[in-house]
């Protein structure tokens, strides 16, 4: 009898081992989906917003799914698009997938490894319960460091010397096919890539910071102070804004907005997170056109280039080594542009707005009757329209 007491005291403390360590395993659902309020992502160090990670369990182990859905009902004043699928967490992978070995502790199950994926190889860590996923991507290295750690800005606008010439150099080069032209009235036309050059290098465009007129591609080239690509996929965009009257502020774009890979020569996809952007849209445009246009307009375009949402914008990019071009193809661009212009003119609102706004600039008012008859052309020429190519051009600042 002593000796079976005894047996049972020595006994006694692994048993109760093993039930605190049973206890110590918080009950996980077979699959559950983290996002919002529930997910705590970083990415490099720093917070990511607007994910989901989905996560299967199957025993000890777990497969965890990283993507995230583009929903405008987050955005203030929005919810007028169904769910899309958006860029993923991991650059180039829109559902990344995570085989982790799940170990109990704290109340919490835990996980780390690391992935060598399509574009990167990244390193992992997490916790998580049926409430709440913490998870952290961190020591992310493209696979291509072609681009990794350079930093660009826009060439600079230098005018044409012959009027309204080609200008020397420039940030910004529109191309515009069409087999309509642009009607002026009075028997004279203008075709579309003379529209196109106008665009990028007319000074039509109010400039608050100077008080006055300057062109799209002046404005991008004093606006735009430099773009970064980062090892980690991330591009970093530095601007100026126009703050209290003309005085101007430089931010950054938010850390994890954008993000990049090269899948091969030459090429390079942009995956950008929309939902920051169109916030930023809504708040600095909403003065002067309608929200319910803005919204129209931003969805119908969301649609047009709904597969790039996910997949990446492909752009094509040539390098020296101290100037490189990035060109949107005419594929993408050409159903974006004409998406944009049809929805803005089917609104006869903003088409006023337009007008009565050059007629209040004297800079600008003699353009009037002109900008009048494009105005009225542009349905015909926008149907008829072939390609839409843009190019951005910028010079190595490191």
């Amino acid at each position: 009898m002593i000796i079976a007491c005894a047996a049972l005291s020595l006994a006694a403390p692994i048993f109760t081992a093993c039930s605190d360590d049973k206890n110590d395993a918080p009950a996980l659902s077979a699959e559950k989906v983290y996002s919002g309020k529930s997910l705590d992502l970083e990415y490099s160090g720093e917070e990511m917003d607007g994910k989901s990670v989905k996560v299967t369990r199957n025993g000890e182990t777990a497969t965890l799914t990283l993507y995230s859905t583009l929903d405008l009902a987050a955005v203030p004043g929005a919810g007028i698009i169904n769910s899309v699928q958006g860029p993923g967490v991991i650059p180039g992978e829109p559902n990344a997938m995570l085989q982790v070995n799940l170990v109990a502790s704290g109340g919490k199950y835990t996980f780390s490894g690391t992935q060598e994926g399509t574009y990167c190889s990244y390193s992992y860590s997490g916790r998580l319960d049926d409430s709440s996923l913490s998870l952290d991507i961190d020591n992310v290295v493209l696979k291509d460091k072609t681009l990794a750690d350079t930093e660009w800005t826009p060439q600079p606008y230098i005018p044409s010397t012959q009027g309204l010439g080609a200008p020397l150099s420039s940030p910004l080069s529109l191309t515009w096919t069409s087999s309509e032209a642009i009607d002026l009235g009075n028997g004279m036309e203008l075709d579309t890539q003379q529209v196109a050059d106008m665009l990028a290098n007319v000074p039509l465009i109010y400039d608050k910071a100077t008080g006055e007129n300057a062109s799209l591609a002046q404005l991008i080239a004093r606006y735009v102070k430099s773009i970064s690509f980062g090892a980690d996929g991330n591009v970093s965009a530095i601007y100026n804004t126009v703050e209290g009257g003309n005085r101007l502020d430089t931010e950054t774009t938010p850390v994890n907005t954008l993000q990049y890979v090269l899948p091969g020569s030459n090429r390079l996809l942009l995956f950008v997170d929309f939902r920051s952007i169109i916030t930023d849209i809504l708040d600095e445009t909403r003065a002067q056109v309608s929200t319910s246009t803005l919204l129209s307009t931003i969805e119908s375009l969301l649609n047009v280039v709904q597969p790039q949402l996910s997949q990446g914008f492909p752009f094509a990019y040539s390098s020296d080594g101290s100037k490189m071009t990035l060109s949107l193809p005419q594929e993408v661009a050409t159903p974006a542009v004409k998406q944009i212009i049809s929805s803005l003119l089917s609104d006869k609102e903003v088409a006023q707005a337009l007008l009565q706004k050059i007629a209040d600039n004297p800079a600008a008012a003699e353009y009037l009757p002109v900008i009048q008859n494009v105005i009225a052309s542009l349905p015909k020429v926008v149907e008829a329209t072939g390609s839409i190519t843009l190019t951005l051009n910028l010079v190595r600042v490191q």
